[in-house]
């Protein structure tokens, strides 16, 4: 393991009340089954630790349910501002999509044979997509073309390379680097500690077009940016379209890779092998105009018998297990 960047101190600086849209459903909206673990969040069974990184400041957020909705108590540095606290509240919002109407989704598909058990199954969840565009970026580069594993591994060397960590509500959790960390880390450590291969020209690439721009900013339509991301170097159309179709909230879009195209031929009845482009010909006629949203649940509700990350029964094992690192089985 690498030598971790200094803790940062922090302090509760600011409350937070959200109030999704109904039906919301606390944990299976901040916490994916089929989501690898990493040490940017831990969760118990009715609370959630997260840190972001807002215009450059890391914070740790614990989120709990309420009566009426959902509150975020957010821990900072003193030189936190309102305007950190409302780009944050903004990014909460959009990125578990509290203000989604699912509604019609639930609806057209509630008796569906194919959908039926997984919307009853998972509820209220909602898409989330916490990552600013950068870090989302980042983390689609290192799942190509490998294990999930092996880019958990990568993930949690650039953490502790060019991000840190903070010490929170008892929790220990690292934070995201900022675009300036990664590029001042370079190619060698990149290459040479964090063992990221040939990826390490596109993450700099990454790094270099996010540096110099705020990461929040709102581009004018998703083709605009697909248009930019797809212009930094080793970025193709595949991941820029992922990471637009989240930056929009984009209900039709879905990435397929390996793991998922079986889950989804078995579900539509299809050969295993079935090509791609036959299985997205399958998934839109049987989805659209909600194609994305259908995938999602099809996805997780194949990973809830036996999730890839834990939730811990109580919150005093999961501020344990925030301090251990892989992270240890619940129970």
């Amino acid at each position: 393991m690498h030598e971790q960047q200094k803790t940062a101190p922090v302090s509760l600086v600011a409350q937070l009340a959200l109030h999704p849209r109904p039906p919301a459903d606390f944990r299976l909206t901040l916490w994916k089954p089929s989501h690898f673990p990493t040490r940017l969040e831990i969760h118990a069974a009715l609370v959630s630790w997260r840190t972001f990184v807002v215009d450059g400041l890391p914070c740790g957020v614990r989120m709990v349910p309420t009566a009426d909705g959902w509150q975020a108590t957010v821990f900072a540095a003193d030189a936190w501002s309102e305007r950190h606290t409302h780009i944050l509240t903004h990014r909460l919002t959009t990125g578990y999509g509290l203000g989604d109407d699912l509604t019609r989704f639930h609806a057209r598909f509630e008796e569906d044979p194919v959908l039926a058990s997984s919307l009853r199954a998972l509820r209220g969840m909602r898409s989330s997509c916490p990552e600013s565009t950068f870090e989302l970026l980042i983390l689609a580069v290192l799942l190509q073309n490998t294990t999930m594993r092996r880019s958990r591994d990568m993930l949690d060397a650039i953490l502790n390379l060019a991000g840190g960590q903070l010490l929170f509500d008892g929790v220990c959790l690292s934070h995201f680097c900022t675009p300036q960390a990664l590029l001042a880390l370079g190619q060698g450590p990149l290459r040479e500690l964090a063992r990221v291969g040939y990826r390490d020209k596109t993450l700099l690439a990454i790094a270099e077009f996010f540096a110099n721009r705020p990461d929040d900013a709102s581009p004018d339509s998703p083709e605009a940016l697909l248009n930019e991301l797809c212009g930094i170097r080793g970025v193709g159309p595949y991941t820029a379209g992922v990471a637009a179709a989240s930056a929009f909230r984009d209900s039709r879009a879905y990435g397929l890779d390996v793991w998922n195209r079986r889950i989804l031929a078995r579900a539509l009845g299809a050969e295993e092998e079935v090509s791609p482009p036959d299985l997205r010909r399958m998934i839109q006629d049987r989805f659209a105009p909600f194609e994305g949203l259908a995938v999602e649940c099809l996805v997780e509700h194949e990973y809830l018998a036996k999730p890839v990350c834990p939730v811990y029964n109580t919150e005093k094992d999961a501020r344990q297990a925030s301090f251990l690192w892989p992270r240890p089985e619940n129970g």
